[in-house]
């Protein structure tokens, strides 16, 4: 528990069950027998996890190798920290996984498929059920998305987070319940920053009015676009540049919402 890293937990996972008290492999467990090794699917009891709240369990899992668990019943928080860390918890009823399980036992080289783009399990032996999971884990499970991963599809910058133009949504869920419930948010639109900086580099002044700014673009006009000031040599030139730029970044920073 010391660790800090994902990996390496996979060595201990059900460490006094899979080891005897000399530190050599249980043979009598199921994980040690021959034919189980490299397995990916794994077939348990009810409410799976009970007591294992922390993340630390599902790494530990997906270390060893473990991409989907089977269940009647799985404790809340293990099976909520599963989903997140990209571990599949399937519930099916106490029938359909004690028939797995005795396919498992009986069955050499059983093979088992869960689909989870179909929420299928099934076998080659004429096994088949669905299972039920929430649209938004099961896109995020897909895609391969963590909380980081949903966070890094935005565009972040100027430590904030810019939204698409098109109409987006949060995902919010109420204590106490578990439905997930969408709640519109405003959207956003950028500006183009380009046309901003051309204009001020015609008129100083005028690419702020385009951005919204037009008190401070009218008086920059007045100062510098249409005085002596903005017109003689090389200092007017500056000028005209440093317009261009102070408008092509605003408008390029600041999104306008709609």
């Amino acid at each position: 528990m010391k660790r800090v890293e994902r990996t390496g937990f996979g060595a201990f996972l059900f460490y006094d069950w899979r080891f005897s008290s000399d530190g050599q492999p249980d043979q009598a467990f199921p994980l040690n027998e021959p034919r189980y090794v490299g397995a990916s699917i794994l077939i348990a009891g009810k409410n799976f996890g009970c007591g294992s709240s922390r993340e630390h369990a599902p790494w530990a899992l997906a270390d060893y190798g473990f991409r989907a668990i089977i269940a009647p019943s799985f404790a809340d928080i293990f099976s909520n920290n599963s989903l997140k860390n990209g571990l599949l918890a399937v519930t099916l009823s106490d029938e359909e996984v004690g028939e797995l399980m005795r396919r498992a036992r009986e069955i050499e080289s059983y093979q088992l498929t869960v689909n989870l783009e179909d929420q299928t399990v099934s076998d080659a032996q004429g096994f088949s059920a669905r299972f039920k999971i929430d649209d938004f884990q099961r896109s995020c499970l897909l895609e391969g998305l963590d909380d980081i991963g949903l966070t890094l599809q935005h565009d972040i910058g100027n430590n904030r987070l810019r939204r698409p133009a098109a109409s987006v949504a949060r995902l919010k869920c109420e204590p106490g319940r578990s439905t997930v419930r969408i709640f519109r948010l405003r959207s956003e639109t950028m500006r183009n920053p380009v046309i901003a900086g051309v204009l001020s580099l015609l008129i100083p002044g005028l690419g702020q009015i385009y951005n919204g700014r037009i008190l401070f673009g009218v008086i920059w006009m007045l100062v510098f676009g249409i005085s002596w000031i903005g017109s003689v040599g090389f200092f007017g030139l500056i000028v005209h540049v440093i317009s261009a730029w102070c408008a092509y970044s605003y408008a390029k920073d600041h999104p306008v919402r709609i």
